[in-house]
């Protein structure tokens, strides 16, 4: 919405023709003559090296690590190869000892390290200001991306990318992945319901775990809201990168 200024809903490509992880459509891409829009979840390591050494942009959007687990656990269960496991089994298995993309450390330290060095290239975004200052926080992603500054238009955009408007309207491919054809991206958007899931001894675990990988991490501080217990950190979610041709 902000690189074409309209507050229409994309309906002109699936979000998997710009995704990183799946072969990108070229052809599409090349079709597209401004500014271009990819989505990954990679690590820092992944990303295409002429990307990097160019210094194009990057949005880094990341969410707190709790909330992050009982949304992927939700996201994979009942998808196709996916197997069928109870939140414990995913837990101890997965979050606890996780090697998707590297990892959820190594990519969070990763990227860390990297906004250190490029900070004016990275811009993070974190879940938890995003649903609580909107305004504010798309306020600079226009300003990341040089699109002219209008308090009207950020006002509607807000509106229209509200998690209840997104999930009505909103195109995306997991319907793919999904038995039924289902999306399923949007469930709740809720902050805070990792603790319908975690069990206090799973929480001081994933703590312990914590704090000993990132320890050494000068990993720059947010504030979530006061009942999340973890120390307040930019976390993974979702990457996504600017290529201006």
């Amino acid at each position: 919405m902000l690189l074409n200024h309209t507050t229409e809903y994309n309906t002109l490509f699936d979000t998997l023709q710009l995704q990183l992880e799946i072969p990108l459509n070229y052809n599409f891409a090349e079709t597209i003559s401004e500014l271009r829009l990819i989505n990954t979840h990679f690590p820092i390591e992944c990303l295409p090296t002429k990307h990097l050494e160019m210094g194009a942009k990057i949005v880094y959007v990341n969410r707190n690590p709790k909330d992050r687990a009982v949304s992927l656990y939700h996201y994979l269960s009942g998808k196709r190869g996916f197997p069928d496991t109870s939140w414990e089994e995913f837990f101890n298995e997965f979050i606890l000892n996780e090697k998707l993309n590297g990892g959820w450390f190594n990519y969070t330290k990763g990227f860390t390290e990297e906004m250190q060095i490029k900070s004016t290239n990275i811009c993070p975004v974190v879940y938890e200001e995003l649903v609580l200052d909107p305004i504010s926080n798309v306020t600079r992603l226009e300003e990341l991306l040089g699109v002219p500054n209008n308090v009207d238009f950020i006002t509607k955009v807000v509106d229209s990318c509200s998690f209840e408007k997104l999930k009505e309207k909103k195109k995306d491919a997991t319907r793919m992945i999904h038995p039924e054809g289902k999306s399923t991206v949007f469930r709740k958007g809720k902050i805070g319901d990792w603790k319908n899931l975690f069990t206090v001894a799973q929480s001081e675990k994933f703590d312990e775990r914590y704090n000993s990988e990132m320890k050494d991490c000068n990993i720059r501080m947010c504030t979530f809201v006061e009942d999340i217990s973890l120390s307040p950190v930019y976390v993974y979610f979702n990457i996504f990168i600017l290529q201006r041709l």
